[in-house]
């Protein structure tokens, strides 16, 4: 609500003009000089406003803490310097250790205030850079390789046409990145989705077979 104050030197009183704006006058002013401004009266519900969206994001940061998502471990075939992969041999990315914190689903909630949020967790996929300047986007965890046979993943792999001796260690530096979908709703009505992306590494060595012909004569 506005009301115009007016200030002088000597006296202060309450004064109501026509049209019932009220103004205030205090002893700051010489005599007889007024001065007169339009003051902004504070807004209650604007205040009440304020904290209702402070607990609102108090709640969602808390109900998101809650899932305690963590960047999976992942493995590969080869999985680390240790084993050897080749050049022009698929490589199968997958999630080792799938659970509600690696992959989900998760659902968790949480009240600050007057406010309540319910917030869900979905693992939606994984960026793969593999270190030979090629970036793999897989839509979810991966699939785990069975052990046996020489074909590309369904859903997460990549096949190296380079060996890994040029860099340094001789080793592949792959840069994992896991991406979450989490959608909150609160109880004031609002709603929304939130993208939290988790980051990891591995190495890889790579190398080249060679085929050796014997007993020829």
């Amino acid at each position: 609500m506005r009301h115009l104050r007016a200030e002088q030197a000597e006296t202060c009183a309450d004064v109501d003009y026509e049209g019932g704006d009220e103004v205030s006058i205090d002893s700051r002013c010489t005599p007889g000089s007024y001065i007169i401004e339009t003051v902004e009266d504070a807004d209650p519900a604007g205040d009440d406003q304020e904290d209702v969206e402070a607990s609102r994001s108090q709640a969602i940061e808390t109900a998101v803490s809650r899932m305690t998502l963590q960047a999976p471990e992942i493995s590969s075939t080869p999985n680390g310097p240790e084993t050897l992969g080749a050049v022009g041999l698929p490589v199968w990315f997958w999630v080792y250790d799938p659970s509600e914190s690696t992959t989900g689903p998760t659902t968790t909630s949480a009240t600050a205030g007057s406010v309540t949020v319910t917030a869900a967790g979905a693992f939606s996929g994984m960026t793969i850079a593999t270190g030979d300047g090629t970036t793999v986007e897989c839509n979810g965890p991966g699939t785990e390789y069975p052990g046996t046979g020489v074909y590309e993943s369904p859903d997460c792999g990549h096949t190296y046409e380079q060996m890994s001796d040029h860099q340094p260690a001789g080793l592949f530096d792959v840069e994992i990145t896991a991406h979450w979908s989490i959608t909150w709703e609160a109880t004031t009505g609002e709603s929304g989705t939130i993208s939290v992306d988790l980051p990891t590494s591995k190495q890889l060595r790579i190398g080249q077979y060679e085929s050796v012909v014997t007993g020829v004569s």
